[in-house]
């Protein structure tokens, strides 16, 4: 029976058009053979990122003993997810945090859904699970600096109906100073206004119809990624004046996009970031709201592991992507691989709408628990070598002849992680490269190494100013601490080291040696004649 409704789906896909270019459509079965429930899942376009994750989710939803069975489903995005939830069609939705925010809060678009706080309440959350960046193209030769040069006659596209990314652009764009009525009207210059990001993309390199886009994705996102590198299409910074001014009251996150995630950006492009969210319906089933949590929680390397595995079939690797143990070959996976918000603590904003069967999943304390837990068994690991210097008599003696040398490595490790575990706390939300300890551990080291003048362009860039500016301060006060610590052997060996570090010859005699050396001379020939003379006397 289920092969035949795989089928059937199957036929359905390829029969009627609006379900291949993106239009709503899910699974129809309520039980598997084997007699587990199923809970429906609503993603997001095939194309785009929010189908991947949730795929990821499906696919480990698999390993779940008779708990929880997830369907994934195609749908147009964020407002449709949210009307599939209100309307029962869905029992768990990705959408994003601003999206939600609008409607928990009967403000703009969604109070049509939404007329009391009664009502406001049939949406909860189970669990953060990324940040998404609001990202502007431009066509080619369209020189502004700024989203307030977009203004009529321009024709901006903010993405398809029932997306997330147009109820971001239109706060984008309020808060670059455009009025109501020029936000309404962004679309007046246009002769055609394209149904998908495919065909927008298509009409912005071609700089005939389409001035710009405006989406909200994550960055680095696989269609925006090609569009920069292979036309001159470009991307376009907010002014961080009106960045500063979003990011106050805690719905957007402020960022940036490095050339690290688009190599065609030249210099860093500030921007906002939003979460997106898991969320469920207040009427759904307790428990399978439970297991999606666990899920979530416990399972979440499974579900990057899946992710990857999507992203790199979507980069034309061969190979099952659904297998556990086949091998992805020749594939280029483009996006986050990892859920940077899963195990974060949650916004006190969110905290009221969180589901009562998904609260005990979610982490309280604002240092993650991997990072609770490495730091930990490191301060153990120091407090053990501590006794061991104090105790033990080889301890004594070791501390006692390199007190210095132990001294240095010690305090080096300290500050090491608590510089590390600072960056995780400002960018493990924002960039999967600190999102764990010791991920941001070894992400710092890169940057200290790109910040030395060796040419190394490798180091993945923090998206804060703060995250910046941590990296900056910890590379210079490395760099004092690391000279402190060799100039004394820097000056003990540098008459030796200096001839062969700079190519000079072997230096010349100073007149004080000149003068050390020649008194010396007589010396030493008094005492070779006394020892020849007393050679010939012992051997007469």
């Amino acid at each position: 029976m289920h092969k035949f409704s795989c089928i059937a789906v199957l036929l359905a896909a390829f029969s009627y058009p609006a379900v291949a270019f993106g239009q709503s459509h899910c699974p129809d079965e309520d039980h598997h053979t084997s007699g587990e429930s199923i809970s429906h899942l609503w993603t997001g376009p095939v194309n785009g990122y929010y189908f991947q994750v949730g795929k990821a989710i499906a696919a480990a939803s698999k390993h779940m003993p008779d708990e929880i069975r997830i369907h994934y489903c195609i749908s147009k995005g964020s407002e449709s997810n949210l009307a599939a939830l209100l309307d029962g069609h869905a029992d768990f939705a990705i959408v994003q945090g601003d999206v939600a925010h609008q409607f928990w809060h009967c403000e703009g678009e969604e109070t049509q859904h939404c007329t009391n706080q009664k009502d406001s309440s049939r949406i909860r959350l189970v669990t953060p699970l990324f940040v998404e960046k609001a990202q502007v193209l431009l066509r080619p030769h369209l020189y502004v600096s700024s989203l307030s040069e977009l203004r009529s006659p321009h024709c901006v596209w903010t993405g398809g109906s029932g997306s997330g990314s147009e109820p971001t652009a239109k706060v984008l764009l309020e808060a670059a100073g455009w009025s109501r009525e020029e936000i309404a009207e962004r679309k007046s210059g246009c002769h055609h206004v394209p149904g998908s990001l495919d065909e927008a993309l298509a009409s912005l390199r071609k700089g005939e119809d389409l001035d710009a886009i405006i989406q909200t994705r994550v960055a680095p996102s696989r269609p925006f990624l090609e569009a920069l590198k292979d036309s001159e299409i470009h991307l376009l910074g907010m002014d961080l004046t009106a960045v500063q001014r979003m990011t106050e009251d805690g719905i957007y996150r402020q960022t940036s996009i490095q050339r690290s995630e688009y190599p065609a950006v030249r210099e860093t492009v500030y921007s906002i970031g939003v979460q997106a969210l898991l969320l469920t319906r207040s009427n759904a089933d307790p428990d399978a709201v439970r297991a999606m949590a666990e899920l979530i929680e416990d399972n979440q390397d499974d579900i990057e592991h899946h992710l990857q595995r999507n992203l790199l079939a979507e980069g034309g690797a061969s190979g099952d992507a659904d297998s556990d143990a086949a091998v992805m070959v020749d594939g280029q996976a483009v996006g986050p691989t990892r859920l940077t918000l899963v195990g974060s603590r949650v916004s006190d904003s969110l905290i009221p709408y969180v589901d009562p069967e998904a609260k005990p999943f979610l982490w309280p304390w604002p240092i993650r628990r991997d990072a609770f837990i490495r730091l930990a068994i490191l301060l153990g690991a120091l407090v053990a070598i501590g006794i061991f210097l104090r105790m033990h008599s080889g301890g004594r003696r070791l501390a006692t002849g390199y007190c210095r040398e132990i001294l240095f490595v010690l305090g080096g490790v300290l500050l090491w992680t608590f510089a590390a575990l600072w960056l995780q706390a400002t960018e493990g939300d924002l960039n999967e490269h600190f999102t764990t300890l010791s991920a941001s551990a070894f992400a710092l080291g890169e940057n200290v190494l790109a910040k030395l003048p060796l040419q190394l362009a490798f180091a993945p860039s923090p998206t804060t100013q703060t995250g910046s500016a941590i990296v900056s301060v910890f590379s210079y006060l490395a760099l004092s601490l690391a000279t402190v610590y060799f100039l004394p052997w820097l000056k003990k060996y540098w008459q030796r080291l200096r001839p062969g570090l700079l190519g000079l010859d072997a230096p010349a005699r100073t007149a004080t040696q000149r003068k050390k050396q020649d008194a010396a001379a007589p010396q030493a020939e008094n005492t070779a004649e006394k020892s020849e003379a007393f050679t010939r006397v012992a051997g007469a």
